[in-house]
């Protein structure tokens, strides 16, 4: 019930953040092209969702890489994952109406939750599972993988 009353109150209130007109320009980002092959490389159904993983990354502060990375580890890029929780967030029990809304819920956490705001990648990635020592540095290596951080990212705002 708590799971469900969190994810409600994220998606509305991630309803109201929306910015009037803002569309991500897959074709002008060059990481939406790093993170489709990347993806595909790894023979992940969730390349077509490159525009909502680095949507909810850009509007939540985190590294363009980090969702996807989360997704292959916790569901193989969800070969293995139910009720679209791309994230088996809440031990894979918590069920997404979209694999859109599991990545900006997720996101919307990693970003303002108290075990993970305000914290690095590093360190809310040991929050995130932290029975696991070597979690954080597998996800990070996989990172590295994608394709360095500083890429540019490229949107425009319609006027």
């Amino acid at each position: 019930m708590i799971f469900t009353f969190l994810k409600r109150s994220a998606a509305a209130a991630m309803l109201l953040a929306l910015p009037c007109g803002a569309i991500a320009q897959e074709n002008d980002d060059p990481r939406h092209k790093q993170m489709q092959e990347f993806l595909q490389a790894k023979r992940s159904p969730l390349a077509e969702h490159a525009k909502s993983f680095l949507e909810a990354a850009d509007r939540y502060g985190l590294d363009w890489r980090l969702l996807p990375c989360l997704a292959l580890v916790e569901t193989g890029g969800r070969r293995e994952i139910r009720n679209n929780n791309v994230f088996g967030w809440g031990n894979g029990r918590i069920q997404f109406s979209s694999v859109s809304e599991s990545i900006h819920l997720v996101a919307e956490r990693l970003a303002n939750a108290a075990p993970y705001r305000k914290k690095t990648t590093e360190d809310k990635l040991k929050a995130y599972n932290p029975r696991n020592r070597r979690y954080a540095a597998h996800v990070l290596t996989m990172m590295g993988l994608v394709g360095p951080a500083a890429v540019a990212a490229a949107t425009a705002v319609e006027e």
